[in-house]
This record gives C-alpha cells, sequence and structure tokens, in this order.
C-alpha cells in the first residue's frame, strides 16, 4: 500500500508526492494528513473529491489521526482533484484544493474490475446535501404552520378585546351623561 501524506500550510494542501494509484485500483492508496495546531481540535473531518468526469464526492465524517483509502469509485485515469474540511461547531476551516495523477492501467481495460462496494466510506456529496435541505425544508415549514396559527389566533383575541374595550368605553361614556 502506498501513503501520500498531505502537509497544510496556511490553506494550501500539499501532497507528498503527486502519483495516487492506476486506474481501478481499490484502498491500495492511503491518504495521511499532518494536521497543524489549529486544525487539531475539530470535531469532524471531511475529504471532498472531485474526478475529471465531474462527478463529486465527500467522505463520512472523519476523525483525528486523519487517514483515507482511496476506492475505486476514485480512481479513474485522470486528476482526482480534492480538499480537506474541518469543523467544529460553526467554525469551519477548509484547504485549498490539491491534485493527484491517476494513470491508466496498462494491464487491466477500467471498468472491467468488480468490488463489492466502489463507494468504501464515500457519500454522493449531493445526495446527503438535498435529504438535509428538505428535512430542514419540512421542519421550517411545520414551524411556519404553527406559526400561522398562534399569529391568526392572536388576532382573534385582539380583536375580541378592542370590540370590548369599546363596548365598555360607550357604556361608560353613557353612564357618564345625564
Amino acid at each position: 500500500m502506498r501513503t501520500i501524506t498531505f502537509t497544510i500550510e496556511g490553506e494550501r494542501l500539499l501532497p507528498s508526492h503527486p502519483l495516487a494509484g492506476q486506474a481501478g485500483e481499490h484502498l491500495d492508496t492511503q491518504l495521511s494528513f499532518d494536521l497543524p495546531q489549529e486544525w487539531q481540535d475539530m470535531d469532524e473531518y471531511r475529504l471532498h473529491f472531485c474526478t475529471d468526469a465531474c462527478r463529486n464526492y465527500s467522505t463520512v465524517p472523519l476523525t483525528a489521526p486523519v487517514r483515507f483509502s482511496l476506492p475505486q469509485v476514485l480512481m479513474a485515469a485522470g486528476t482526482l482533484h480534492l480538499f480537506l474540511e474541518g469543523r467544529r461547531g460553526t467554525q469551519i476551516h477548509r484547504t485549498s484544493m490539491a491534485r493527484l495523477l491517476v494513470e491508466e492501467c496498462p494491464d487491466v481495460p477500467c471498468g472491467e474490475t468488480e468490488i463489492d462496494d466502489p463507494m468504501e466510506g464515500l457519500v454522493q456529496s449531493a445526495l446527503r446535501d438535498f435529504v438535509q435541505a428538505m428535512s430542514r425544508l419540512e421542519e421550517a415549514e411545520g414551524e411556519a404552520k404553527a406559526l400561522r396559527q398562534e399569529t391568526d389566533d392572536c388576532t382573534r383575541a385582539i380583536a375580541s378585546l378592542t370590540a370590548r374595550v369599546e363596548a365598555l368605553e360607550k357604556a361608560l361614556s353613557s353612564a357618564g351623561q345625564p
């Protein structure tokens, strides 16, 4: 297994070497991250990837020490772009984009190797983000309906109180006249 160690300088993500491996490999390359002090106490880390075919992936939440083995789905010939994100509460750190080279495989035509789970630890970030957004939207819709009901109830109560005050003022003014 080959290991690529990344260091973070400022926001730059620098690999120890740029070769990720050959197309079709599965879990043969491990990414390891040497985290600076300001990144040490993050609650979770995620790696975000983009392939030359414009497919975007992110990892499941990772913890320190940050290590990730590249699954076959990311090992397509071309350039593999990635960045690291660290989160602690509302604080977010992100690196700039780094690039790794995935060479064509001369022995095996690309795509012929079958792996049980080619995603191995990856989720399609678009699907996850969509599900989270829909969940937040449903919650907000429920809150909006409850707020609308409360507003309507308050409006009716104010109208009723206003009518009672006007009736009392009328009764008081007529009672005070001879």
